[in-house]
């Protein structure tokens, strides 16, 4: 057990050092080079740790080692396909063919009182959203690199938990230590941008590892720590749906767009996103050995939304907490009754 802490040690200082040394190097040359990096660390980490350790020693699944890699060989050659020259529609197609074929290599059962063709198709749909979800918060550089770094922290500690076995912990680890590196490096020199088709590879790197978590029982846990990417992107839909009005473009619906174009400062927008993170991974250890499979999804979910209704009026918010709590409750009232009106027009036109 001991070999293994220090192997993981050694592994995501690697990470971290190669990452920053890659970006020195070819940061004006290659445009996509972050996203390869991070997505490259991950598969060569998973190779790496299947050499030195068995996989099947801590794991309660059956993967393969092929199964196991699988996800991560997708994530690295799915960098190579041009995503973002593509339309909205033609993306989630793409994208959703992707992993449909990926989910019936590996044959996850999430629901195990449904036909396997359901828990397949939804399982793909799950992958899917994770992909673009990260792509609807490639604002600031600093949210998508975030993410990255905490759910690979995060699984890393689910595995010191007992809750995932070492090769999933330890490639997770490896990601987020290079996705650090990346979002230092950016921090203090912002020469490195994350494309598009970038967002999308990690957001795929992302979903494979959540996908991997199912077999061995751990999702309701590790679906937690991408809470807030989830509501930014449920968020943008509701607001871009055409009775709101509030435009088509989904990333200028999300609560930390609308915070930066009223004003607030990008580094105060990253330090919430982070204690925001913090806390899903709190609630996420927590869930992994909860009771119930999902018990702690509705308590998170309810201060994840918070938050965000706090990102968004960060400017007219009091500094009283039943001030704040109220003027939650009263907008959210009016735009459940600003639905309903909207609906009721809708219906008379028909």
């Amino acid at each position: 057990m001991e070999l293994q802490y220090i192997f993981s040690i050694l592994g995501a200082i690697i990470s971290f050092f190669s990452t920053e040394l890659l970006l020195r190097i070819f940061n004006r040359k290659h445009q996509h080079i972050a996203e390869h990096t991070i997505c490259s660390i991950a598969l060569i980490s998973g190779i790496i740790c299947i050499f030195f350790f068995n996989i099947a020693t801590d794991s309660i699944s059956e993967l393969s080692l092929f199964q196991y890699l699988l996800p991560l060989i997708s994530a690295t050659v799915f960098m190579l396909i041009p995503t973002s020259k593509f339309k909205l529609f033609s993306r989630i197609l793409i994208i959703y063919s992707i992993t449909l074929c990926i989910i019936f290599l590996l044959k996850p059962l999430l629901f195990p009182q449904l036909p396997k063709s359901i828990n397949y198709l939804i399982i793909s749909a799950i992958w899917s959203f994770i992909t673009l979800s990260l792509r609807c918060i490639n604002i600031i550089a600093g949210q998508i690199s975030l993410s990255v770094t905490i759910f690979g922290l995060g699984l890393f500690i689910f595995y010191f938990l007992g809750g995932l076995p070492f090769a999933i912990g330890f490639s997770a680890l490896c990601t987020g230590a290079s996705s650090l590196s990346f979002y230092l490096k950016n921090r203090i020199s912002p020469t490195v941008k994350l494309s598009e088709q970038g967002a999308d590879s990690l957001g795929f790197l992302i979903g494979g590892f959540v996908i991997l978590t199912i077999p061995e029982q751990s999702f309701p846990a590790t679906a937690i720590l991408l809470f807030f990417p989830f509501c930014e992107i449920i968020f943008a839909l509701i607001q871009s749906l055409p009775f709101f009005n509030h435009g088509n473009k989904l990333r200028e619906n999300t609560a930390c767009f609308k915070a930066c174009s009223t004003g607030l400062n990008c580094e105060i927008i990253d330090r919430i996103y982070f204690k925001i993170m913090i806390m899903t991974l709190f609630f996420g250890c927590f869930q992994l050995y909860a009771p119930a499979s999902y018990s702690l999804w509705p308590i998170c979910l309810v201060i994840v939304i918070w938050q965000q209704y706090r990102i968004i009026h960060w400017s007219t918010l009091s500094s009283g907490i039943n001030d704040t709590n109220q003027k939650f409750v009263s907008n959210l009232n009016k735009q459940i009754t600003s639905l309903k009106e909207n609906f009721k027009q809708t219906d008379k036109k028909r």
